[in-house]
Protein backbone atom coordinates (compact mmCIF):
# COMPACT_ATOMS: atom_id res chain seq x y z
CA UNK A 1 0.00 0.00 0.00
CA UNK A 2 1.73 2.96 -1.13
CA UNK A 3 1.07 6.84 0.65
CA UNK A 4 -1.78 7.65 -1.80
CA UNK A 5 -3.45 4.61 -0.51
CA UNK A 6 -3.40 6.18 2.86
CA UNK A 7 -4.55 9.12 2.50
CA UNK A 8 -7.12 8.56 -0.30
CA UNK A 9 -9.07 6.09 1.90
CA UNK A 10 -10.15 8.33 4.64
CA UNK A 11 -10.38 11.48 2.21
CA UNK A 12 -13.14 9.12 0.97
CA UNK A 13 -14.55 8.37 4.38
CA UNK A 14 -14.50 11.50 4.96
CA UNK A 15 -16.47 12.73 1.48
CA UNK A 16 -19.00 10.02 2.04
CA UNK A 17 -19.79 11.16 5.76
CA UNK A 18 -20.29 14.16 4.94
CA UNK A 19 -22.39 13.31 1.46
CA UNK A 20 -24.67 11.30 4.75
CA UNK A 21 -24.96 14.70 7.24
CA UNK A 22 -26.02 16.85 3.97
CA UNK A 23 -28.70 14.53 2.52
CA UNK A 24 -29.64 14.00 6.81
CA UNK A 25 -29.65 17.74 7.22
CA UNK A 26 -32.04 17.92 3.79
CA UNK A 27 -34.49 15.54 5.13
CA UNK A 28 -34.59 17.16 8.64
CA UNK A 29 -35.54 20.50 6.39
CA UNK A 30 -38.42 18.96 4.78
CA UNK A 31 -40.01 17.10 7.88
CA UNK A 32 -39.61 21.03 9.17
CA UNK A 33 -41.53 21.95 6.45
CA UNK A 34 -44.18 19.32 6.07
CA UNK A 35 -44.46 19.54 10.24
CA UNK A 36 -45.34 23.42 9.53
CA UNK A 37 -47.46 22.89 6.63
CA UNK A 38 -49.56 20.60 8.43
CA UNK A 39 -50.11 22.61 11.96
CA UNK A 40 -50.89 25.68 8.90
CA UNK A 41 -53.41 23.31 7.65
CA UNK A 42 -54.84 22.02 11.11
CA UNK A 43 -55.69 25.85 12.28
CA UNK A 44 -57.20 26.93 8.67
CA UNK A 45 -59.80 23.43 9.33
CA UNK A 46 -59.89 24.47 13.10
CA UNK A 47 -61.02 28.34 11.87
CA UNK A 48 -63.60 27.07 9.14
CA UNK A 49 -65.23 24.56 11.76
CA UNK A 50 -65.44 27.11 14.46
CA UNK A 51 -66.69 30.30 11.87
CA UNK A 52 -69.09 27.02 11.01
CA UNK A 53 -70.11 25.97 13.95
CA UNK A 54 -70.26 29.40 15.87
CA UNK A 55 -72.41 30.85 12.42
CA UNK A 56 -75.29 28.06 13.27
CA UNK A 57 -75.37 29.08 16.82
CA UNK A 58 -75.97 32.76 15.70
CA UNK A 59 -78.40 32.09 13.31
CA UNK A 60 -80.48 28.74 13.75
CA UNK A 61 -79.86 28.72 18.09
CA UNK A 62 -80.17 32.42 18.60
CA UNK A 63 -76.88 32.88 20.32
CA UNK A 64 -77.74 36.58 20.88
CA UNK A 65 -80.94 36.62 22.26
CA UNK A 66 -80.15 33.40 24.30
CA UNK A 67 -79.76 33.80 28.47
CA UNK A 68 -76.94 34.65 29.84
CA UNK A 69 -76.52 30.59 31.79
CA UNK A 70 -77.97 29.18 28.18
CA UNK A 71 -76.29 26.31 26.80
CA UNK A 72 -75.63 27.59 23.76
CA UNK A 73 -73.87 30.38 25.22
CA UNK A 74 -71.71 27.65 27.01
CA UNK A 75 -70.85 25.69 23.87
CA UNK A 76 -69.93 29.05 22.18
CA UNK A 77 -67.86 30.29 24.88
CA UNK A 78 -65.63 26.58 25.10
CA UNK A 79 -65.55 26.51 21.41
CA UNK A 80 -64.32 30.51 21.25
CA UNK A 81 -61.28 29.58 24.03
CA UNK A 82 -60.19 26.26 22.18
CA UNK A 83 -59.68 27.65 18.95
CA UNK A 84 -58.02 31.13 20.49
CA UNK A 85 -55.74 28.50 22.17
CA UNK A 86 -55.06 26.62 19.09
CA UNK A 87 -54.73 29.40 16.22
CA UNK A 88 -52.09 31.79 15.21
CA UNK A 89 -52.00 35.54 15.45
CA UNK A 90 -53.51 36.73 11.72
CA UNK A 91 -56.40 33.93 12.84
CA UNK A 92 -57.09 35.25 16.08
CA UNK A 93 -57.77 38.62 14.63
CA UNK A 94 -60.14 37.28 11.77
CA UNK A 95 -61.53 35.43 14.54
CA UNK A 96 -62.60 38.13 16.61
CA UNK A 97 -63.26 40.57 13.45
CA UNK A 98 -66.14 38.00 13.45
CA UNK A 99 -67.28 37.92 17.15
CA UNK A 100 -67.44 41.89 16.50
CA UNK A 101 -69.43 41.76 13.31
CA UNK A 102 -71.86 39.69 14.79
CA UNK A 103 -72.14 41.81 17.60
CA UNK A 104 -71.32 38.55 20.00
CA UNK A 105 -68.43 40.63 22.27
CA UNK A 106 -70.13 43.74 22.61
CA UNK A 107 -69.79 45.90 25.51
CA UNK A 108 -73.40 46.11 27.95
CA UNK A 109 -74.73 43.08 25.87
CA UNK A 110 -71.45 40.65 25.81
CA UNK A 111 -72.60 37.38 24.47
CA UNK A 112 -68.99 35.73 24.29
CA UNK A 113 -66.82 37.50 27.46
CA UNK A 114 -63.36 37.05 26.25
CA UNK A 115 -61.99 37.19 30.08
CA UNK A 116 -58.79 35.41 30.65
CA UNK A 117 -58.68 33.98 26.71
CA UNK A 118 -55.60 33.90 24.79
CA UNK A 119 -55.01 36.77 22.62
CA UNK A 120 -51.11 36.34 22.74
CA UNK A 121 -50.16 38.08 19.00
CA UNK A 122 -53.26 38.65 18.08
CA UNK A 123 -52.84 41.00 14.72
CA UNK A 124 -55.88 43.36 14.91
CA UNK A 125 -53.99 46.09 12.75
CA UNK A 126 -56.16 48.20 11.20
CA UNK A 127 -59.19 46.28 13.02
CA UNK A 128 -62.26 48.64 14.04
CA UNK A 129 -63.40 47.44 16.55
CA UNK A 130 -65.45 49.89 18.73
CA UNK A 131 -67.60 49.11 21.66
CA UNK A 132 -66.12 45.45 22.36
CA UNK A 133 -65.62 44.16 25.40
CA UNK A 134 -61.66 43.06 25.73
CA UNK A 135 -61.73 42.81 29.73
CA UNK A 136 -59.31 40.94 31.13
CA UNK A 137 -58.07 39.21 28.01
CA UNK A 138 -54.04 38.41 27.40
CA UNK A 139 -53.24 40.09 24.47
CA UNK A 140 -49.67 40.33 25.29
CA UNK A 141 -47.70 40.64 21.79
CA UNK A 142 -51.19 42.02 20.09
CA UNK A 143 -50.20 43.72 17.06
CA UNK A 144 -52.41 47.35 17.36
CA UNK A 145 -50.79 49.15 14.67
CA UNK A 146 -53.30 51.50 13.31
CA UNK A 147 -56.41 49.88 15.63
CA UNK A 148 -59.42 51.68 16.09
CA UNK A 149 -60.44 50.40 20.24
CA UNK A 150 -62.78 53.75 20.87
CA UNK A 151 -65.12 52.80 23.84
CA UNK A 152 -63.83 49.38 24.02
CA UNK A 153 -63.21 47.75 27.81
CA UNK A 154 -59.42 46.96 27.88
CA UNK A 155 -60.18 46.80 31.84
CA UNK A 156 -57.70 43.99 33.58
CA UNK A 157 -56.36 43.28 29.95
CA UNK A 158 -52.41 42.19 29.75
CA UNK A 159 -51.24 45.08 27.26
CA UNK A 160 -48.85 47.19 27.66
CA UNK A 161 -48.57 51.15 26.96
CA UNK A 162 -46.84 50.46 23.80
CA UNK A 163 -49.14 48.25 22.34
CA UNK A 164 -52.17 50.88 23.31
CA UNK A 165 -49.47 53.71 21.80
CA UNK A 166 -49.75 51.93 18.13
CA UNK A 167 -53.81 52.29 18.22
CA UNK A 168 -55.49 54.73 15.82
CA UNK A 169 -57.89 55.49 18.40
CA UNK A 170 -58.47 54.91 22.22
CA UNK A 171 -61.28 57.67 23.04
CA UNK A 172 -63.69 56.59 25.50
CA UNK A 173 -61.67 53.36 26.24
CA UNK A 174 -61.35 51.93 29.53
CA UNK A 175 -57.59 51.45 29.88
CA UNK A 176 -56.14 48.20 31.53
CA UNK A 177 -55.57 50.55 34.61
CA UNK A 178 -59.44 51.17 34.86
CA UNK A 179 -58.79 54.81 33.96
CA UNK A 180 -60.85 56.19 30.93
CA UNK A 181 -59.50 57.11 27.96
CA UNK A 182 -59.24 60.50 26.30
CA UNK A 183 -57.64 61.67 23.17
CA UNK A 184 -55.49 63.29 24.88
CA UNK A 185 -54.65 60.02 26.73
CA UNK A 186 -53.63 58.66 22.81
CA UNK A 187 -51.14 61.69 22.47
CA UNK A 188 -49.66 61.42 25.73
CA UNK A 189 -49.11 57.15 25.38
CA UNK A 190 -47.51 58.19 21.86
CA UNK A 191 -45.11 60.91 22.89
CA UNK A 192 -43.94 58.39 25.89
CA UNK A 193 -43.30 55.63 23.13
CA UNK A 194 -41.30 57.85 20.90
CA UNK A 195 -39.15 59.39 23.29
CA UNK A 196 -38.32 55.51 24.81
CA UNK A 197 -37.31 55.01 21.70
CA UNK A 198 -35.04 58.46 21.15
Amino acid sequence: MDWADAIGVPIIVVVIAGIFVLVAQKAGERAETDRELQLDRTREEILRSYLDRISDLVLERSLIESAADSPERAIALARTRNALNTLDGPRKGLLVRVLNESRLIRNGHTVIPLFSTDLTSIDLSGAVLRGCDFSGANSSDADLYNADLSECNLEHCVLTNEQLAQCAQLSGAILPNGDLATEQSLKQLQIEDLERWS
